[in-house]
């Protein structure tokens, strides 16, 4: 016991002298009426305690600093609320933080488990340090800005961007200092006129595309090249780089050289991978170094420039005439898979006919399911299994074989408990991803010869029956692409009732995501609103959970002006806000969205929250 009271003595006296020797600054952020002060504390544990204190106490240094906004700097011109204060004063402590200098050390202390550090930076020193760094801003910021015009006026855009970035890129981090300069006799805000500069780069600047509309053919390239022209107030722009991306539809493009002399450029339609009607290519600038402004704290400041730079839009018109398939399934132990690659070929890329005679190309499918071992494990075991997916594409009229894609031996493990059939679903959901991610990839250098008559072949076998006949409790065969008919006029009918004169005997279907597709049903009109009805229908064997937010979805009606969603409906969840709803296997949701009253649903674009999105036009 005695033993006991002379530890307890011991630990007294030694806590009592270590709060005795704790420095005053410790216990109490110092003040200093002749300049700023910094304390930074780091565990003595963390890796490079040191450096880390001392961080953390020039950070607190640069805390201190009032941040004075001058009446003649840009951010002042911009906007005198206080709210540029708030938005941009840590943007340039941070860069004072990163270019202090003249700070010295005071003090340090340390403990069993902490390291103290106590910095001090002299008013004076800062201000000194403040005003060089603001005549070397003007200096260099001139330099660039003076260069950059030059550049622009001569019509080389690009290298005038990049100076007038660099200009930005010196007097950034003291853009709240009077950076007034004399200039030709005048005096200018050197702050300012970078600004103005940049925001009006792109004025005059125009962007086109010839021809603007083209007709083509699924599954072939196109023979005219598309030019494209840049001009500045009617100026050629040189050394433009350029891009080019389908915005509807999907295909392969040639790559586009910069701009010549005169300001033009072309690229090459290679292939038409998109059985959609009506597809758009955007051609766009490319400039990289604008990446600056848009992802940088001052981003704001440059949607008015970022929102300058010009597109164009090249429309191609597919002719009537859309590839046909005949689809064959060889050794298929996954049904599911191949019901949902026979979707995902008839929604997007061909359409499916019933007998070879009338097929352009037979693409023959084959995917089987080897069972693997048992894979022990702490919480339960595992069953590896091996699948296997082969898709040949042959030209119908010579017989040759145009691609060849397989997926061999794909590892998926399934938890011992699961049944055969939710193994093969896993299995089938593991290859379909696979097959979405690299397939289309394959298809857009697949090009399809479609003179001359079809052959009657014997080598291609004739169904006596449906291809694929489900079994009990299997998941149907999905319907293939069918537009909604539609009539010259809708009339008024109550939102329970479809709209009379819809005679489609087949809806539109079309995949969302793996096993769920969307249908749409009709559009009913309401006094001043109008309707939207779908069905989601999940062909999975397992329920899948969906939830949809207001803001992320999309609806543009037929003069393309984009209309506000003002209600949606998931099953029995409906609001203004956000839906969501379980979709259960083979019964379908009802899915409804309410908007300002129009005739016709020139694009439906729906949104997962995680991101997966559909697009589905020409809604009547």
């Amino acid at each position: 016991m005695k033993f006991r009271w002379l530890l307890f003595a011991f630990w007294l006296i030694t806590v009592l002298a270590d709060a005795q020797n704790v420095p005053v600054w410790v216990r109490q952020h110092p003040v200093n009426e002749f300049g700023y002060a910094g304390v930074g504390m780091a565990k003595t544990s963390e890796e490079g305690y040191l450096n880390k204190a001392k961080e953390r106490a020039l950070a607190d240094l640069a805390s201190e600093i009032n941040i004075q906004i001058s009446s003649s700097s840009l951010l002042h011109t911009i906007e005198d609320d206080g709210v540029v204060k708030e938005l941009y004063a840590e943007s340039i402590r941070s860069a004072v933080q990163a270019n202090m200098e003249k700070y010295r050390l005071v003090d340090s202390w340390q403990n069993g488990n902490e390291y103290w550090v106590y910095y001090e930076l002299n008013r004076s020193d800062y201000e000194e340090y403040m005003e060089i760094r603001r005549q070397k801003a003007i200096k260099d910021g001139f330099d660039f800005w003076y260069r950059g015009n030059s550049m622009l006026e001569q019509g080389d855009m690009m290298s005038g961007i990049d100076l007038l970035i660099k200009a930005w890129e010196v007097v950034q981090p003291v853009i709240h200092l009077d950076l007034r300069c004399s200039y030709n006799g005048k005096t200018v805000n050197l702050g300012t006129e970078v600004y103005a500069s940049l925001v009006g780069c792109f004025n005059g600047v125009s962007l086109s595309v010839s021809p603007e509309v083209i007709n083509g053919q699924a599954f072939q390239g196109v023979e005219a090249p598309v030019k494209v022209c840049v001009l500045r107030n009617n100026r050629p722009l040189k050394n433009m780089t350029l891009q080019a991306s389908f915005l509807s539809g999907e295909g392969d493009l040639s790559s586009l050289a910069p701009t010549d002399a005169q300001g033009e450029s072309s690229f090459y339609i290679r292939n038409i991978t998109s059985k959609q009607s009506q597809q758009e290519v955007r051609v766009s600038l490319v400039l990289n170094a604008f990446k600056v402004l848009s992802e940088g704290k001052y981003a704001t400041l440059f949607k008015k420039a970022l929102a300058m730079i010009p597109e164009a839009a090249l429309v191609i018109n597919l002719e009537t005439k859309q590839l046909t398939a005949y689809i064959l399934n060889q050794h298929n132990e996954l049904r599911t898979l191949a019901t949902s690659i026979r979707s995902m070929l008839t929604n997007q890329y061909f359409n499916v006919v019933d007998v070879p005679e009338q097929a352009d190309v037979v693409i023959t499918l084959e995917n089987n399911l080897k069972k693997g071992a048992l894979i022990p494990g702490e919480l339960y075991n595992m069953v590896e299994y091996f699948s296997t997916l082969s898709v040949q594409i042959r030209n119908n009229r010579t017989n040759v074989v145009i691609l060849n894609y397989s997926l061999n031996n794909v590892r998926t493990l399934v938890p011992e408990n699961k049944s055969q059939s939710q193994a093969e679903s896993m299995a089938a959901r593991e290859l379909l991803k696979r097959l979405k991610r690299e397939f289309p990839s394959k298809l857009k250098s697949l090009t399809v010869d479609t003179d001359g008559e079809i052959p009657v072949r014997s080598d291609v076998p004739k169904p006596s029956e449906p291809t694929f006949i489900p079994e009990s409790g299997a998941i149907p065969e999905v319907a293939p692409y069918v537009p909604v008919q539609t009539v010259p006029s809708t009339p008024v009918v109550p939102d329970s009732q479809p709209v009379v004169g819809i005679t489609s005997t087949k809806p539109l279907r079309v995949e969302w995501f793996d096993g769920v597709f969307v249908e749409f049903s009709h559009l009913s009109v309401m006094g001043n609103k109008s309707r939207i009805h779908c069905r989601i229908i999940n062909t999975n064997r397992d329920d899948v959970s969906l939830r949809l937010y207001i803001s992320s979805q999309c609806v543009v009606n037929e003069k393309g002006e984009k209309v506000k969603i003002e209600r949606m409906k998931l099953g029995s969840d409906s609001g203004s806000y956000m839906v969501e709803a379980l979709i259960v296997p083979d019964i379908p949701t009802e899915c409804m969205f309410e908007v300002p009253k129009l005739e016709q649903v020139a694009l439906l674009e729906l949104t997962k929250v995680t991101g997966e999105s559909i697009k589905i036009r020409n809604l009547k």
